[in-house]
């Protein structure tokens, strides 16, 4: 594992001197009052943030309508001022966690740790997240796991909640991004980086292939000269029936979850486009949405 984690930060050091991110893409700032609630653990190295503003002034909030957040690390030896070396370094990591594949099931999963932050606990679960974490490699490195609680890959979109059941939830994953992303540019220093590895594991690798471009276009905003790169682990998700005794399964979950779930407007327009109003579903899944990424992605 030490020696893949070398390789892998090999790689990454070579493409990050090599590529720079040039996209010049207007950003607009949706979330330009937005507050977090830091929660104080006790843990030097993690902090867990609560977007409890953008919750409440712009609906960005989980299926059961509890805030989102995230765990951050600062490089672990920030505090030492002589050693810069890797200050602006840093890592987004998606949390995995399969999507919803029904308004019921959703609800469900409304009750539990994918669905709502109010059972996230006061500092980073090391059985969540990625060995990434605790290597050395990357202790250097700002560390971001965003969590998730929308059941969509971050692309639900819907204004009104949906009530199953005489219980109202909410489809807002592309939300709880924009005030990720606003509040790691705004108040945690996203702006000033110079290297980012943007990725996650399963669903949260997903995650990262369907955003990628367009997160990379708005930091390009801020950091012109970042070099952003992609990491999508144990996701490369396929259309076509993957167990024999479920046929089908997938397409029918993303197919019912792109329209239920207003998800067009977060997958990548040249995927849309490609396959058609029918079938833009479809870019819901690695093999169709890869082909049009342009943001540079290793796959896991």
């Amino acid at each position: 594992m030490l020696r893949t984690m070398i390789q892998l930060r090999a790689i990454l050091l070579a493409v990050f001197a090599l590529t720079s991110a040039t996209d010049d893409t207007e950003y607009l700032n949706d979330f330009e009052d937005s507050r977090i609630t830091t929660i104080d653990n006790g843990d030097t190295r993690w902090e867990k943030v609560l977007m409890t503003d953008a919750a409440s002034n712009h609906g960005a909030v989980c299926l059961d309508g509890s805030p989102g957040g995230y765990y951050i690390r600062r490089r672990l030896n920030h505090i030492d001022d002589t050693n810069t070396d890797d200050e602006n370094n840093w890592v987004i990591f998606h949390q995995g966690g399969g999507w919803c594949g029904s308004d019921t099931n959703c609800l469900r999963r409304s009750r539990g740790r994918f669905g709502s932050s109010n059972s996230w606990g006061p500092t980073y679960d090391e059985s969540q997240g990625s060995e990434i974490f605790s290597s050395p490699l990357f202790e250097n490195y700002t560390i971001v796991f965003a969590m998730y609680c929308d059941g969509s890959s971050w692309t639900s979109d819907v204004d009104h909640p949906v009530i199953v059941r005489n219980r109202p939830i909410y489809y807002r994953g592309h939300r709880l991004l924009e005030a990720l992303i606003h509040n790691l540019v705004h108040v945690e220093g996203l702006k000033n980086a110079t290297n980012v590895l943007y990725s996650g594991c399963s669903a949260g690798g997903l995650t990262a292939l369907l955003h990628i471009d367009y997160i990379a276009s708005r930091l390009s905003v801020f950091s012109p000269n970042a070099t952003f790169l992609g990491l999508s682990d144990g996701m490369f998700s396929l259309d076509r029936n993957q167990f024999n005794t479920r046929p089908g399964l997938f397409q029918r979950i993303a197919k019912w979850g792109y329209s239920a779930w207003n998800s067009s407007s977060s997958i990548n327009e040249a995927c849309r486009e490609s396959h058609g109003i029918e079938d833009e579903w479809k870019c819901m899944f690695a093999e169709h949405v890869s082909m049009h990424v342009e943001t540079p992605v290793f796959f896991l």
